[in-house]
């Protein structure tokens, strides 16, 4: 038996090497047919916070939420609080609220914004290179297609405009 194999998913998902994450998420993401993801929203400061894409990512270099599929048996929040653990180190308290879900053929994926109280300072895996708080207007241009396009909704104008931006 190929112990290898086993070993890399009995270990802990964040302690995986990129392959074998990329490809468990993959299968998760392709699977079950949804992704999720959470753009954080910190009230003490009134940021965002984004992370920049590696290679080796869809869309490397680009800037997006933290997020990716959903696995069986999660909820859409279980899968983007896992996602945004795996990728960032997070596990606080945060309060959710839908901001877009984008839908493709077979696939779906559902941005919500992430209202923290106090900004914090992720931990980075290998899929983002960079993070940055920054407000609403100095959005960086090299944004992930579709986070771009979730960002420009009505639903989502809706959401920044109750924030008062």
């Amino acid at each position: 038996m190929a112990t290898g194999f086993l070993r890399a998913f009995s270990t802990p998902y964040r302690e995986r090497t990129f392959a074998n994450r990329a490809l468990a998420q993959i299968r998760s993401s392709r699977s079950t047919g949804q992704g999720a993801g959470i753009l954080f929203y910190a009230t003490d400061t009134e940021r965002f916070l984004l992370g920049k894409r590696a290679p080796g990512c869809e869309q490397p270099g680009t800037w997006a939420n933290f997020g990716g599929g959903v696995e069986y048996g999660e909820s859409l929040e279980e899968g983007a609080k896992r996602e945004v653990w795996e990728e960032a180190g997070f596990r606080g308290p945060v309060e959710l609220c839908t901001l877009y879900v984008s839908k493709q053929p077979g696939f779906t994926y559902t941005n919500f914004l992430g209202t923290v109280a106090k900004e914090f300072t992720p931990v980075l895996n290998d899929e983002h290179t960079e993070f940055r708080w920054i407000e609403l207007g100095e959005f960086p241009e090299e944004l992930h297609p579709k986070f771009a396009d979730a960002l420009q909704s009505p639903e989502a104008r809706k959401i920044f405009q109750s924030l008062g931006m």
